[in-house]
């Protein structure tokens, strides 16, 4: 589990040493800026669960994972959201639906959300995958940095 103001400091810092090690620009931190400017919400958090179903409105398959919230980066909330991305899969219909750039999230995955409310209300990935970062990636480079 993370500290918010430990993590977020521990993120930067991995992009300092990036671009000092790697010579990464150092526009990932203004991204990184950019992304949490324009996300309503930025949350760490577990997937407890993800289901994928056909929306008979959009026709197309939706996937709504449910995320138990460790800590909020930025604004406030309830304890559990739920994300909706576009694709999945429909086993039972053999029915697979993906999109270029899209995050599939996994039970028991914990991540750092980047997320805008949609027209609806609900919670949508901002920036598609760069709007998520994986805190096992993240730990691992932080193992290879110490």
């Amino acid at each position: 589990m993370f500290k918010k103001p430990s993590f977020i400091l521990v993120i930067i810092g991995i992009l300092f040493i990036s671009y000092a090690t790697f010579g990464t620009p150092p526009a990932q931190l203004s991204l990184f800026d950019e992304m949490t400017t324009r996300s309503d919400v930025v949350l760490t958090g577990v997937c407890t669960s993800s289901t994928s179903r056909w929306d008979e409105q959009t026709r197309m398959i939706l996937t709504d994972s449910v995320f138990t919230v460790q800590s909020y980066v930025k604004g406030r909330g309830k304890t559990a959201v739920s994300v909706t991305t576009p694709g999945g899969v429909l086993r039972a219909q053999n029915l697979m639906m993906t999109f270029p750039g899209m995050i599939e999230f996994a039970p028991g995955e914990e991540a750092l959300l980047f997320l805008t409310t949609n027209r609806e209300g609900a919670f949508e990935v901002y920036g598609r995958v760069s709007g998520t970062k994986q805190i096992q990636q993240v730990q691992r480079l932080i193992q290879q940095v110490n």
